[in-house]
């Protein structure tokens, strides 16, 4: 498997400084540790900032563009679904389209809970298009078994196209010694 690696929500104005940004650090140093002959690349946004949070990634020898794909990657990962600031052409190339897709799904709080969320109607159409993004992608990621009921409940995926993956923590949260 070759496997690309969006990590655009480490740029994100809104995710950028947050839970969304570390999730995706820390999982990209767990593959490089683990499974780097699996990913071809790790992509960033060249139109967009550079964070603090890119200085927590791979090394930049395996950082590449989302403007500039390998063209024998077979797996496509969008790692960020939510971000206003990036086209949904940049967040899921044209490119990207002729391979499988996997997308890490944090929450479908706006979804759950629409009347509070999604009240605006251009922030509703703008949100209810990246839920299109779910739809398609052949895996989904599901940070918790919540998150993957919801995805089921509200969006109607079916449950083996969803895999729950747990949080990424960073190795320094380990679990207590038992004496």
């Amino acid at each position: 498997m070759s496997v690309l690696f969006d990590l655009q929500g480490t740029q994100s104005r809104v995710h950028g400084e947050r839970g969304v940004s570390r999730y995706l650090v820390e999982l990209a140093n767990a593959l490089e540790t683990h499974f780097a002959d699996e990913v071809t690349q790790y992509l960033i946004n060249p139109d967009l900032p550079v964070t603090r949070a890119l200085g927590a990634l791979p090394p930049p020898a395996r950082l590449g563009s989302v403007d500039a794909l390998p063209s024998h990657a077979s797996v496509y990962h969008v790692g960020s679904p939510f971000e206003p600031d990036i086209q949904l052409d940049k967040l899921w190339p044209p490119a990207a389209r002729r391979m499988r897709l996997a997308v890490t799904l944090y929450d479908l709080i706006p979804e759950v809970f629409a009347e509070t969320y999604l009240a605006d109607p251009n922030v509703r159409g703008w949100y209810r298009a990246r839920l299109g993004l779910l739809r398609r992608a052949d895996r989904l990621l599901a940070i918790s078994r919540a998150t993957a009921r919801d995805a089921v409940e509200q969006l109607g995926i079916r449950p083996e196209r969803i895999a729950v993956v747990g949080a990424a923590p960073a190795p320094q949260f380990a679990a207590p010694q038992v004496a």
